[in-house]
């Protein structure tokens, strides 16, 4: 079912598509390299850790459900969780996981992370992946729209509020995936350590060889040892094409 002012866009990827609302928050690029940056690190390298169909992940702040729809069309999972805050953005998510006919894979949880019911116990999910709001309260631009200040600012949660979130439901050894501007790396490494998430590898994201910066992603494990490993930088275009760098690691 669509509502007025929605569209039904298609992925482009495994015959996938997903419900959005044309004047209010759409996934971007950054949820599109969060899903691609998990399933390389975790399902398809050599030394793939998640392969059995036995785990669990969950997707703090789903959103439109991108992440966890575009995770279904290649990882072997037991099951994917999408918690959201917003109740609009949560039901639109779930109408997008019954079109591609994903229910056995895919639940939406219309919840706040920092008050989750008894249901999710400490040490009791794999993965725990996230495009989590990048802006404090006072900084950025401020938006008009209400479901897009909730998604770009610390609203409802704050990076803290996430990783700690994330240490006590992930079971020891288990994995964290993360999007995040430059700006944040310090506050996201205090954190980590804190709740003992040791990050294991730092992709930096550039718009082209020549730019700085606009982006991370950062795998972490609950308990790991220290050994950090900063990957090659990912840049997403040469000129005005996409880069092959970009679609050797991400493209799969």
């Amino acid at each position: 079912m669509l509502y007025d002012g929605e569209t039904i866009d298609d992925l482009q990827y495994e015959g996938l598509k997903i419900i959005q609302k044309k004047n209010s928050f759409r996934y971007g690029t950054d949820a599109i390299l969060l899903a691609k940056f998990t399933m390389r690190v975790l399902f398809k390298e050599k030394k793939a850790v998640l392969t059995d169909g036995k785990h669990i992940l969950a997707d703090f702040g789903t959103g439109t459900g991108i992440v966890p729809i575009i995770l279904s069309g290649k990882c072997n999972l037991k099951m994917m969780y999408g918690f959201e805050v917003q109740t609009d953005m949560a039901q639109m998510a779930q109408r997008s996981v019954e079109l591609n006919e994903l229910n056995n894979k895919i639940e939406i949880i219309n919840e706040d992370i920092n008050f989750l019911s008894d249901k999710w116990g400490n040490s009791t999910i794999d993965v725990v992946v996230t495009n989590p709001p990048y802006k404090k309260i006072g900084t950025g631009i401020k938006c008009k729209n209400d479901n897009m200040s909730l998604s770009r600012h610390e609203i409802k949660c704050t990076l803290d509020d996430v990783i700690k979130k994330a240490s006590e439901l992930l079971v020891p050894g288990g994995h964290f995936t993360m999007i995040n501007r430059p700006e944040r790396l310090a506050d996201m490494i205090e954190s980590m350590r804190k709740y003992k998430l040791e990050p294991k590898r730092i992709q930096f994201v550039l718009p082209k060889k020549d730019k700085a910066p606009t982006m991370f992603l950062v795998h972490a494990v609950l308990h790991g040892g220290k050994n950090l490993i900063v990957e090659e930088p990912l840049y997403l275009y040469d000129g005005e094409n996409i880069s092959k760098n970009l679609e050797e690691i991400y493209l799969l």
